[in-house]
């Protein structure tokens, strides 16, 4: 692999097609500083053409899902913590505060876009123990899998009226790969101030080059990351470099572009400058893992010592024998004693004795 595991070419060569028309799902993330201005106002306009874009996407059959930063944003306006007023590190709790506040306004700014398209709204708080712990991780994604069954595309944020310092996932990047990686998304895009990667800071660097493709992260890559920028959002490009790390792992290309221009998932469908990071593989599905797993006799823990996972002639054992067979399981009252199995041609079945 080259000096920087990557191609640094213009973003027409990346061969990842960047047709979003043909994925499967999306999962589209955006900044805080792209929904609302410096004084905490919402960017309306552009919210509508993101929501065209959406819309044109829905069209197409693909799943969209939102993941908004933003709350905080609004929220200390409203709340009299703007700049200017007040130091603009906010604590914990103001935090907090200000989410909610701003939660309510941004929700419905999304509402009333994607209804001008004939696109119903659902809002999603989750917290990194929704994903994280298995019967919530579960709970969340069967919630949003039936939203978008039903063609609602949810708008998707961290919790922050309830999360703290130790369970909060700390920026919606690494929340939105979270969710593709959930949901079993094929396309992360990441909607931000700059239009992807580069060999170091453009903004210090006049000679730092543009990377259009990486196909693996390495420390290179990691040491491309520069320092996070902004007070209403904590993310950066580090935790871009590690929301792609956990997407690709997921067999989910995620791509990096600036979206301060209108229809931004248009220009990235007519080839507008970004950096794709491609997944080496196509890992297996959530719902794969979750069939491969056995599935123990109910009465296992009474003496029943049937196969969980029986061999075609066996099938008849396959989750509880005594259910299928109305026979008991031993050490119950009139069961039987366990005689190990015998292969039959013309009687392939348990035998018991009494």
């Amino acid at each position: 692999m080259s000096a920087h595991s990557a191609e640094t070419a213009s973003a027409e060569t990346v061969s990842a097609g960047e047709d979003l028309s043909a994925c499967r799902r999306v999962v589209v993330k955006i900044g805080s500083a792209l929904l609302a201005h410096d004084d905490g106002r919402l960017r309306a306009d552009w919210i509508d053409e993101l929501a065209q874009d959406v819309a044109v996407l829905r069209a197409a059959g693909v799943d969209v899902m939102i993941v908004s930063s933003g709350a905080i944003a609004v929220g200390r306006r409203l709340l009299g913590l703007a700049r200017g007023l007040r130091n603009q590190v906010l604590r914990l709790d103001e935090s907090q505060a200000a989410a909610a506040t701003g939660q309510v306004q941004l929700a419905h700014a999304w509402q009333e876009a994607l209804a001008r398209h004939g696109v119903k709204v659902a809002q999603i708080l989750l917290t990194t123990d929704d994903t994280e712990d298995r019967r919530r991780h579960l709970n969340a994604r069967n919630t949003i899998s039936t939203l978008l069954r039903l063609g609602v595309v949810p708008v998707i944020n961290e919790n922050d009226t309830v999360a703290t310092e130790e369970i909060r996932f700390g920026d919606n990047d690494r929340l939105a790969a979270r969710v593709a990686q959930m949901m079993e998304a094929d396309t992360c895009v990441l909607l931000s101030d700059i239009d992807g990667l580069y060999t170091a800071d453009p903004s210090r660097d006049a000679s730092a080059a543009h990377i259009a493709r990486v196909e693996a992260i390495t420390p290179e890559i990691e040491a491309m990351a520069g320092e996070t920028a902004g007070e209403d959002g904590s993310g950066g490009m580090i935790t871009k470099i590690e929301a792609a790390r956990i997407a690709i792992h997921a067999g989910c290309r995620m791509a990096i572009m600036n979206g301060h221009e209108p229809r931004p998932l248009q220009r990235l469908r007519d080839g507008a400058r970004a950096t794709w990071f491609l997944p080496q593989g196509e890992p297996q599905t959530a719902r794969k893992r979750d069939r491969r797993r056995p599935q123990p006799c109910r009465q296992a823990a009474r003496g029943c010592r049937c196969r969980a996972r029986a061999r075609k002639w066996e099938k008849f054992a396959s989750g509880g024998c005594h259910r299928r067979r109305g026979q008991l399981p031993p050490g119950r009252p009139g069961g039987g004693t366990w005689s190990g199995w015998r292969r039959d041609r013309s009687r392939p079945r348990r035998l018991w004795q009494r």
